[in-house]
């Protein structure tokens, strides 16, 4: 399969700065290659409450650290879109693709 979105996954982090004061950052953490597809309303209607609020099914290859504490950042064009992960799904069990079940940050 050819994954032609470009996106680079981000860790959440907490950090202090010199006076002790914590800051809440994202880091990145990889560049990757993906597929996003937004979830039409009708899968959105018929999900469970768990995955009501999940916008994008994001494909990609398999990997073992990827998890609901983080996010992935996409370019689109010169817009900066923010997919919070909900939900990882190695695909057929096999380790070969998962699904990211996303909701799109809005600003």
């Amino acid at each position: 399969m050819i994954y032609k979105h470009k996106v680079i996954l981000q860790k959440y982090s907490d950090d202090k700065d010199e006076y002790g004061q914590v800051s809440t950052t994202w880091t990145n953490i990889r560049d990757m290659r993906v597929n996003i597809n937004p979830v039409s309303g009708n899968e959105s209607f018929m999900s469970n409450t768990d995955n009501a609020k999940v916008t994008h099914k994001i494909l990609c290859r398999y990997r073992q650290d990827i998890n609901a504490s983080m996010r992935l950042s996409f370019d689109d064009r010169g817009v900066i879109r923010l997919f919070r992960i909900k939900n990882v799904l190695n695909l057929k069990e096999k380790k070969m693709q998962m699904e990211i079940r996303a909701t799109e940050e809005i600003n």
